[in-house]
């Protein structure tokens, strides 16, 4: 399969501008809100730090941690996306207009290009 070496617009703009300045507060909750672990397909919950530990730990530590629990459970929302659009896909009876898959799939990029701009900022410190 070949690959391209651009996106087509509108894409680009999307994609673009949430690489730039990450996605905002309340389009961030709807995504994590509208796409949860499905419940024939859960994914492990990231682990939490131990409470006795959490106290000894550094500042620097702590907000290490915080910044890969939100990426886990943005990456989290992102499966759950695709699986929506695979089990469109799959389904015997491709009742689902092409746009609906195009939503979900945008959606997913939406959160990984988030994932991407976060871990910028952080090793830009």
């Amino acid at each position: 399969m070949p690959t391209l070496s651009h996106i087509k617009t509108p894409g680009a703009t999307v994609e673009t501008d949430s690489s730039q300045d990450g996605l905002a507060n309340d389009q961030l909750e709807e995504l994590l809100l509208k796409y949860q672990a499905f419940s024939n397909c859960p994914l492990k919950p990231p682990p939490r730090v131990n409470p006795e530990i959490k106290a000894s730990l550094s500042e620097s530590s702590l907000t290490r941690d915080s910044r890969l629990l939100a990426s886990q459970n943005r990456l989290c929302s992102a499966l759950s996306s695709i699986g929506s659009a695979l089990s469109i896909l799959f389904s015997e009876e491709l009742e689902e207009p092409k746009c609906t898959v195009i939503k979900l799939i945008n959606d997913v990029a939406k959160l990984i290009v988030d994932v991407h701009y976060e871990q910028s900022q952080a090793l830009d410190c």
